[in-house]
């Protein structure tokens, strides 16, 4: 897609399967557990509509070349770093339908002391496994699946997986107090803060408001832009316009942040 795909919709011609969509800024990525080909509809309101044939295709060909496992693991064994103040994820291949956290070690220190993480499946994105803990600092972590700890949209299972991390200093990490003033108290605002390359940090929708602030912390130090949408139809995003209408793209205002220094509080005032 050449913008969001927030207004896209997608239903499905069933014929038993399990279908389960991800959505990111620029894609719509679609997994579906059955063998027999069926009709996918897309439209976007009454702009448009397609139908796409998704072909079948064995079970026993994918599984027979498929694995669950792990992203982005350090095959060296080295440790990560971390922030000790957000959860750990892990991103899997697959959707995760079921986990057993019997199967599942979190252990501290070089001692390597288990300690009782919370563990979960990210409902908005399945892929991701989530461990909630106070983390210290300075502080190793190692995470171990056993086999059969992770089972997936196919009935795959993993075999043993090793993560270990490293909870970086908390001196290492900054913080933004932000302030917007003289916002428009009767319009809506969606305010986004953004790294240096461009991952949303923290999102805000602000409305009945005619200044607005907020203290994040934990960040690391860096380069920031902040970013105001004027969302004239209240839907939550930006719109670019209809040119059959004539109507204009919301308004878009962006402003970069003196940089942030670790151990350091950066004052933003956005007028």
């Amino acid at each position: 897609f050449n913008q969001a795909p927030d207004d896209v919709l997608i239903d499905y011609q069933e014929v038993g399967q399990n279908l389960i969509q991800e959505r990111d800024e620029n894609n719509i990525k679609l997994w579906f557990d059955n063998e027999n080909t069926f009709d996918l509809y897309v439209s976007n309101d009454t702009l448009w509509n397609d139908t796409i044939r998704i072909p079948g295709k064995a079970k026993t060909d994918f599984l027979n070349v498929a694995e669950l496992t792990i992203l982005n693991l350090d095959q060296l064994g080295k440790p990560k770093n971390m922030n000790p103040f957000v959860k750990i994820i892990m991103e899997a291949n697959h959707p995760i339908t079921q986990i057993d956290t019997s199967l599942i070690q979190v252990l501290e220190d070089s001692i390597q002391k288990p300690i009782q993480a919370n563990i979960f499946i990210d409902t908005s994105l399945l892929r991701n496994l989530v461990f909630e803990y106070p983390w210290k600092e300075e502080k190793l972590y190692e995470v171990n699946l056993l086999p059969g700890a992770l089972t997936d949209l196919y009935g795959l299972q993993n075999d043993t997986i090793q993560q270990k991390y490293f909870a970086a200093s908390k001196t290492q990490f900054g913080s933004i107090k932000l302030k917007v003033i003289n916002l428009d108290s009767l319009q809506q605002y969606i305010l986004q803060l953004k790294s240096k390359n461009g991952n949303l940090v923290k999102d805000y929708t602000v409305q009945d408001k005619s200044n607005f602030g907020d203290n994040i912390k934990a960040l690391y130090s860096g380069e920031y832009e902040l970013t105001i949408i004027q969302d004239d139809n209240k839907n939550g995003k930006w719109d670019s316009g209809n040119y059959d209408t004539q109507k204009q793209p919301e308004a878009i205002y962006k402003q970069g942040l003196e940089t942030l220094r670790a151990n350091w509080q950066l004052e933003a005032i956005i007028d």
